[in-house]
C-alpha cells in the first residue's frame, strides 16, 4: 500500500530526558556548528567536539542544523552613562560585513526573560541583551527582521 501516516503529536508517548551522541558526520566540515532543536530547547556545538547534546523530557521530534561560519566579530561594551549605547560590529578582515546594534539597559528581573526561547544564544555579558539566530541569519541575508523577531 501507500505510505505510513505520521503518528498525531498528541498520541506520542512522552519521551524522558534524553542524550543526543554524533557517532558520524558524513560530509560535515569540522569547523561547522551543529544544532538540534527538540520542542523550543536548542543544543550548539561544533561537529567536531565529541560531547554529547542533553534535553530534558517531553519531545519525541529533534531539528538538526547545520551552520557555518560567515563572518566574526567582537564587541567590547563600554560603562553604560546613558539608557542605551550604538555600536558596528566588523565581522570581516576587510569591514564589508558589519552590523549596528543597539545595546539598551533593561531592568535586571527582565534579563532571565527569553526574547524568542529556541533561537537565543545566552546572554551578553553584564548588558541584559540577547540576539537570535534568526535574526543574524535574516541580516546576513539582507531580509527584513519579521516584527516577533525584534527587541521589545
Amino acid at each position: 500500500p501507500g505510505p505510513v501516516p505520521p503518528v498525531p503529536t498528541d498520541s506520542r508517548p512522552p519521551l524522558g530526558a534524553m542524550e543526543v551522541i554524533l557517532d558520524s558526520k558524513l560530509g560535515l566540515p569540522e569547523e561547522a556548528i551543529l544544532s538540534i532543536r527538540a520542542g523550543n530547547v536548542r543544543r550548539q556545538a561544533t561537529v567536531g567536539s565529541a560531547k554529547p547534546f542533553r534535553f530534558p523530557a517531553g519531545e519525541s521530534r529533534l531539528k538538526f542544523d547545520v551552520m557555518q561560519r560567515v563572518g566574526t566579530g567582537y564587541l567590547v561594551m563600554k560603562p553604560f552613562a546613558d539608557q542605551e549605547a550604538k555600536y558596528r560590529v566588523v565581522l570581516n578582515d576587510d569591514a564589508s560585513m558589519a552590523c549596528e546594534v543597539t545595546l539598551r539597559q533593561i531592568d535586571q528581573a527582565l534579563a532571565g526573560q527569553a526574547v524568542a526561547e529556541e533561537d537565543t544564544f545566552k546572554h551578553l555579558p553584564g548588558a541584559g541583551a540577547k540576539v537570535t539566530l534568526r535574526q543574524i541569519d535574516q541580516a546576513l541575508a539582507g531580509q527584513a527582521v519579521a516584527e516577533e523577531d525584534t527587541f521589545k
